[in-house]
């Protein structure tokens, strides 16, 4: 195969720059860009291009309302029209998803330290690729400042269903220790929290590529696709989730008993369940319907026979701690979220058949 045939030569300007005063330096765009993308056209509507600095030292201007997944105009939530801060924290999130690159909360009074406090931990926790860039004595500016085709959504993926995996990891060596140990916890929480803005980010690209399918080439996704990694995403998040309310419980157990011994069940079993899901991530990955079978079949048969022990796990733990049946439990719900990612790998492959 021939890269020359891919190459696509770029138009070089020359603009002269133009001092107007106060260090002030403006450069105009080109006309025939600005046609092209539309830039100025309406008289009402101010646009706004993004500029980014690259290692080479060479500036490129994004033009407003390209095809990234970041909408030119601004969501504005007021709060005197949310009636909780949860309300307003799903709306700020909602209009992250859905892609406004701007969205601006107001209030008719002034903003509280602890409320502005609040924004920026949600922002950093939640909305990747946006920062609170601009404040008032009655409003706050969320900008975003990285748009969709900045990162390889492929790579990106990868690298979120390893860090569910290296997640599993810090929980199965956690629950090896014996003692209680508080900045492990810590680490678990703290990686749990990155992997909730990398599912955030993903998933806001998906609903990018829904709005707007000339996105999917530049994201290396065919639209067919998002209803299975949709699945995905929201499993693997949900596993983190479980994954680190298992490593609370096992820093609940009591310290008067032998964890080794209480423990190793769980442990090996938590073992295999890290397995299931690394095999389940491969198979949608290859879309390999075979394997993705294999591993429905294996959860079918755990879960039998997991109905048929309950009593026996029931008796082991109202004997030693109670905190070991809910383990239990989560473990069978960590196994179910795996299984979804086996049925999107099948779903998947079926779909690219169909293709």
């Amino acid at each position: 195969m021939s890269f020359k045939k891919n190459l696509i030569p770029r138009k070089m300007y020359t603009r002269k720059v133009q001092i107007v005063g106060n260090g002030t330096v403006v450069v105009s765009l080109p006309r025939e860009w600005i046609r092209k993308h539309n830039v100025g056209k309406q008289a009402d509507q101010i646009d706004e291009v993004r500029m980014e600095a690259i290692e080479s030292g060479e500036l490129v201007i994004h033009p407003p309302r390209v095809s990234y997944g970041l909408k030119p105009s601004k969501a504005v939530i007021r709060l005197q029209d949310t009636v909780s801060r949860e309300l307003m924290d799903e709306l700020i999130v909602s209009a992250y998803l859905d892609g406004y690159s701007r969205i601006i909360i107001r209030s008719n009074k002034k903003i509280t330290l602890a409320l502005r406090t609040h924004l920026e931990k949600l922002t950093s926790a939640i909305l990747n690729g946006y920062e609170v860039l601009g404040e008032t004595e009655k409003a706050v500016v969320i900008q975003g400042i990285m748009p969709l085709h900045a990162f390889d959504f492929e790579r990106f993926f990868i690298s979120f269903q390893a860090r569910v995996e290296v997640l599993f990891k810090q929980v199965i060596n956690y629950f090896k220790v014996t003692a209680t140990e508080n900045e492990t916890l810590e680490k678990i929480h703290h990686f749990e929290t990155v992997l909730d803005r990398n599912f955030f980010l993903l998933l806001r690209a998906l609903y990018a590529i829904a709005n707007n399918p000339s996105l999917a080439q530049e994201l290396k996704i065919h639209t067919w696709e998002l209803l299975d990694f949709h699945t995905v995403l929201l499993a693997c998040e949900r596993i983190g989730d479980l994954l680190e309310e298992i490593a609370l419980l096992r820093a609940s157990i009591s310290s008067s008993l032998d964890l080794d011994e209480l423990t190793k069940p769980i442990l090996e079993d938590l073992e295999l369940v890290q397995d299931f899901y690394t095999k389940a991530m491969i198979a949608f990955r290859r879309k390999d319907p075979e394997l993705a079978s294999r591993l429905k079949r294996i959860h079918r048969e755990r879960k039998a026979q997991a109905d048929n022990r309950w009593d026996e796990i029931i008796r082991i733990a109202s004997e030693t701690d109670p905190t070991m049946l809910v383990i239990q439990h989560l473990l069978e719900k960590l196994i179910a979220y795996s299984s979804q990612i086996a049925s999107a790998a099948i779903n998947r492959h079926r779909k690219l058949l169909a293709g």
